[in-house]
């Protein structure tokens, strides 16, 4: 399921990152989306997000991603999470975190983790994981190995800023690559980002893969390699928006696929 979710949290933030369209400029985006994740044309999740200006700071950002799991899936354990991120934007699509928070329940199980970074938003200053992980089963990541890492929705906005540096008015990019450091509260990976050649129409392929570096517990080990593809993205060459995105669940290969752009998200919900 953590594949699946990162997916639809990179789709969500390189849509965010990308959309300037009827905004003031460089300026915060304000926009509401909902997103459908099916399997064999299955319903199995949607997701609606939003990023909107913080109320009394023109120059920070408030994100937020809510996921829930259809009643297919349910039957699997079923997922629920409600993701939430302060960023300050420091201008030309470029957002500094200022914390991160996120509630999710899976198979019954709930798990609240909220990071905080200092000042200059390039380390986790403080965090709080509840309830306390079993450090027999989940090994503690290091204050080292946490130096420099983004959170999921930080990272993915990070990204599309590297993307956009390597890919735009270059002919040739296939082959072109670049990694960034991920914590999520529990886990610390590296994210590699592959350009692939543009498709006929335009579109690019980016494939990701998770490589695991810490805090993953045995069961998330087993049967995989230590480096795994996660999610491969079809990006508009226009826009630099995700036009569609193929991923893992417990189903298997699933699609995401954005339905409805809005002005806030309360709109897209249906």
């Amino acid at each position: 399921m953590f594949r699946l979710v990162f997916a639809v949290i990179v789709c969500s933030a390189l849509v965010f990152s990308g959309m300037a369209d009827g905004r003031a400029e460089d300026a915060p985006l304000n926009l509401g989306l909902y997103y459908e994740v099916t399997w064999n044309d299955i319903h199995i999740a949607d997701f609606q997000v939003s990023l909107n200006p913080a109320k009394g700071d023109p120059n920070a950002a408030e994100m937020c991603v809510v996921i829930r799991t259809g009643s297919i899936a349910s039957l699997a354990g079923g997922y629920a999470s409600d993701t939430r991120a302060r960023l300050h934007y420091t201008g030309a699509e470029s957002y500094k975190p200022v914390r991160y928070h996120t509630a999710f329940k899976l198979k019954k199980k709930a798990r609240d983790i909220k990071l905080h970074y200092n000042a200059e938003g390039n380390r986790i200053a403080a965090e709080i994981n509840t309830p306390p992980e079993n450090p027999g089963k989940r090994a503690k990541v290091s204050a080292t190995q946490k130096k420099g890492a983004l959170d999921p929705l930080a990272l993915v906005l990070a990204a599309r800023e590297r993307l956009i540096k390597l890919t735009k008015g270059v002919p040739d990019i296939a082959g072109k690559n670049f990694t960034l450091p991920m914590y999520d509260g529990r886990r610390r990976s590296d994210m590699r980002f592959d350009v692939q050649a543009r498709m006929a129409d335009g579109i690019i392929p980016v494939s990701v893969t998770e490589i695991a570096v810490a805090g993953y517990s045995k069961s998330e080990l087993e049967d995989r390699d230590k480096a795994r593809p996660l999610v491969t993205l079809y990006i508009s060459p226009e826009r630099y928006i995700p036009v569609r995105a193929q991923g893992a669940s417990f189903f298997g290969t699933s699609w995401v696929k954005l339905v409805k752009e809005c002005a806030t998200a309360e709109a897209c919900v249906k």
